[in-house]
């Protein structure tokens, strides 16, 4: 079985989290994303984790193992970029 861990710039614990509300809104949105479009065989987890140190682009998530950044996450960023994005992922 596949299994993707992806952090994601967004600690709701944390008081000094710069977009704090833009970032709960992207996990949502990437945590839907995944769910709908993952195969059967993977298993994925968002992980949120601290600054990431990519504000300028957030909100962030960065994907353990593939190596690579998702920028600017909202679901039309995720719907406009999906084809790339599953390729990257290797779905």
């Amino acid at each position: 079985m596949k299994k993707l861990e992806i952090l994601i710039c967004c600690d709701p614990k944390r008081e000094r989290c710069c977009r704090k509300d833009a970032a709960a809104s992207a996990t949502k949105c990437l945590a839907a994303f995944l769910e709908s479009q993952a195969p059967s065989n993977c298993e994925w987890k968002l992980k949120p984790t601290g600054c990431l140190g990519q504000c300028d682009k957030g909100p962030v998530a960065y994907v353990k193992g593939k190596k690579f950044w998702i920028k600017n996450i909202s679901p039309e960023k995720l719907e406009k970029k999906k084809s790339k994005l599953l390729k990257k992922l290797g779905f």
